[in-house]
């Protein structure tokens, strides 16, 4: 399966793009510039034309507060949803509780791909490689979905 990001501002713009790929082939993915600037009518649109939709607004903050943002969500036809593994452990179980029942997966983003290892050491105090080790180690613990991450990480 392929997914296809949709990273428009404008709702025209976005249809057009959807409207010329074919749901059967791929899936979609809504990141939050898409998502914050049209809102909720760019996967209504999505799902009524078939496309499954990977919602990627790499939710980040305390438990409660994801777990509420997560359930103002679960309404919607999205099959996955992403949060920051850095987060912690309460937080990756506050979303999974969330969308118990759903059939949404929870995927966690190790590390911002823009991020290298001068920016991972002053920020985590560890080389990128070692802070996706510890985020897919934690990611493991915890049991979520899946993870997203740069192919490079993994070596």
């Amino acid at each position: 399966m392929i997914i296809v990001a949709i990273d428009e501002t404008d709702f025209d713009q976005a249809s057009k793009i959807i409207n010329e790929l074919d749901s059967d082939k791929c899936m979609l993915k809504i990141g939050s510039v898409t998502f914050n600037s049209i809102g909720q009518s760019i996967i209504l649109f999505a799902s009524e034309k078939g496309f499954d939709i990977f919602l990627d607004l790499k939710l980040h903050d305390i438990p409660n507060t994801v777990h509420k943002s997560i359930k103002g969500l679960i309404s919607l036809p999205i099959q996955m949803l992403t949060i920051h593994i850095s987060g912690g452990r309460d937080m990756m179980k506050a979303a999974m509780d969330a969308t118990l029942g759903t059939g949404i997966k929870i995927f966690g983003v190790t590390v911002l791909t823009s991020l290298n290892d001068y920016d991972t050491n002053e920020i985590f105090q560890r080389t990128t490689k070692d802070q996706v080790d510890a985020m897919l180690d934690l990611a493991e613990s915890v049991g979520i979905d899946g993870i997203v991450c740069s192919p490079q990480e993994l070596n």
